[in-house]
Formats: structure tokens, C-alpha cells, sequence
């Protein structure tokens, strides 16, 4: 009989390390719907502060994601640009719903939970910022440029857990 795991870092490590052998098992592995479902996206319809695509300049941002994509990529960068992070993470996760594949949308899921002139993240941000991380390195269609905004905020998310603990702005 397996023993229940209980410990949130022990579980986000086994996590992590399956998506790890995941990726060097199966080249370019598709996500699974597990992995995704796990890590309690935000979902729903957009909540628009205006006309709906009105109230936002125009946003051109190149991803080897397919074009069928792009103008929901573009309209969430707006969002995320705007800090509308809940509505971006939504824009975001419509794209992994179209397009698993997409290892931008996973660093767009990430960078929807790093807004550090808000409040301190949570440890759900954290772990779901780490999770998308994961994802998206596991991922290995993804240009240069793709893979360089994948590290650069997945410094973030390294090793969140010990951080959390040592910063005291996190115990407010």
C-alpha cells in the first residue's frame, strides 16, 4: 500500500523530477492533461475594463507557437503589459487549451503570477509559477529567444520554497 504524500515540496519535487524524465524520455513531450489540470489554472471569460480589445495599444511578440495562436498570445502580452495578470493567466491558458504545445503560454502562466508591486506571492503562485516552468522547459520546440525568457523567469521560481522561507516579507 503507497503512503500518502502530505509534504507540498516533497510532492512538487516529484513533480518536477517526472517532467524532467519526462522531457528526456520523449524528446518533445506533450503535456500532459494531469499536469496541467493540476496546477489550478484560472480559467473562465476575459473581464473586459472597456471594449472588449479597444482599450489596449497593439502588441507584436514573435513565438514558434502556430499562427492560429497568435492574436490571443498578443492580446494577453496587452494584458499582462497592463497589469491585468488575472485576465492574461486566462488569455494564457486558452492558448495551452489550443495548443498544449505552446511553451510560451506556460512562461505567460508564470509571468501571470510574478507581480511583486502587489503583495508577496502566495505559495499557490509559487508553486503553480514553478509547475509552468517545468512545462515549458520540458518542452523542446522553442526558439533561443523563447528559451532565454523561460530561464530568465524561471530564476524566480528557483528554489521558491527555500526562499520563501528565509524572506520575511513573506510572513505578513
Amino acid at each position: 500500500m503507497m503512503k500518502k504524500i502530505e509534504h507540498p515540496i516533497l510532492l512538487y519535487f516529484l513533480t518536477v523530477m517526472m517532467l524532467i524524465l519526462a522531457s528526456y524520455l520523449g524528446g518533445n513531450s506533450i503535456p500532459a492533461d494531469e499536469s496541467i489540470t493540476a496546477m489550478n489554472l484560472k480559467t473562465g471569460e476575459v473581464a473586459w475594463c472597456g471594449p472588449p480589445q479597444k482599450e489596449f495599444g497593439s502588441v507584436e511578440f514573435a513565438t514558434s507557437c502556430s499562427d492560429k495562436v497568435k492574436p490571443d498570445f498578443n492580446m494577453a502580452m496587452a494584458l499582462l503589459h497592463s497589469f491585468e495578470y488575472d485576465e492574461a493567466e486566462k488569455v494564457f491558458v486558452k492558448i495551452i487549451e489550443k495548443e498544449s504545445q505552446c511553451a510560451m503560454a506556460y512562461w505567460g502562466v508564470a509571468m501571470s503570477n510574478y507581480h511583486p508591486l502587489w503583495a508577496p506571492p502566495s505559495q499557490a503562485e509559487l508553486l503553480k509559477g514553478a509547475k509552468s516552468i517545468a512545462i515549458a522547459r520540458s518542452i523542446t520546440k522553442t526558439s533561443t529567444r523563447e528559451s532565454e525568457y523561460i530561464d530568465a523567469i524561471g530564476m524566480f521560481y528557483k528554489d521558491w520554497d527555500k526562499k520563501r522561507l528565509q524572506n520575511p516579507m513573506y510572513h505578513l
